[in-house]
């Protein structure tokens, strides 16, 4: 309690200023007159809720929306979108990659069953039990990657995975035929947009899961492929033609 002998109590008490804390020239508050409404957040300039509000949408980037449900029986294509900086078809990242995708299998009852890796993206098909699964085993394969390039780099951390894995679920023969030659043949088709001459006839990329004339196989020195489980990725896929290993994807 403030005691009733002291200098501050006794200015305060006759409404003098403080000692030490003179008034200065500033500008006097501005006070709310007697029955003038408060101003609604709606209705100022930014923030609120209104059309339009918040930070923009970009176009190239994978959207936060709930995923769809996902049936045991569908296969999926992932793609993996990395820093530009980071050069993945070296040996040292691509190893790190194919140890993790390794270490992943099965997980959350998850499998990989093809890859290939390009220079700033990875693409993926997988089986998975449900949404969740996907989910909880795309993470764990995410960080496991991160981990490995980090450290591979001698760093502790950084930057690695740019945006949100974007994956479209293959519910038709036909969409599993054509992700099989779009994922086995990727690199073909990145020369051909940059208008570079395709390889021969017998070229393989070497940083995929693998495919010989009409036949997807697992290649010497990769890492454990999954065998697929559901219909679509084993055998529905093969009514629609091999997957040769010329064919540039999106060609028609």
């Amino acid at each position: 309690m403030s005691n009733p002998s002291s200098k501050r109590y006794r200015a305060v008490a006759s409404g003098q200023p403080r000692a030490g804390r003179p008034r200065g020239p500033g500008k006097p508050r501005k006070r709310r007159r007697r029955g003038e409404a408060q101003l609604h957040l709606d209705s100022l300039r930014h923030g609120g809720r209104r059309e339009g509000a918040g930070r923009p949408k970009s176009s190239d980037k994978v959207g936060h929306d709930t995923r769809p449900v996902l049936p045991h029986s569908v296969p999926v294509h992932v793609t993996m979108r990395f820093d530009r900086r980071l050069r993945l078809r070296s040996g040292r990242l691509y190893g790190v990659i194919l140890r993790a995708i390794g270490a992943a299998q099965g997980r959350f009852s998850m499998r990989v069953l093809h890859w290939s890796v390009q220079h700033g993206h990875v693409h993926l098909i997988v089986e998975a039990r449900h949404r969740r699964s996907l989910s909880k085993g795309m993470q764990g394969l995410s960080i496991r990657i991160s981990k490995g390039i980090n450290r591979a780099m001698g760093r502790l951390r950084g930057r690695v995975l740019v945006d949100r894995y974007h994956a479209v679920q293959l519910g038709t023969p036909r969409q599993v035929r054509h992700a099989l030659a779009y994922v086995l043949n990727n690199r073909r088709r990145h020369l051909r947009k940059l208008g570079k001459a395709q390889p021969g006839r017998n070229w393989v990329d070497p940083f995929c899961s693998g495919l010989r004339e009409g036949v997807v196989f697992q290649a010497l020195g990769q890492a454990p492929s999954a065998a697929p489980r559901t219909w679509l990725a084993g055998v529905g896929w093969k009514r629609h033609g091999p997957v040769r290993v010329t064919e540039v994807p999106g060609d028609g």
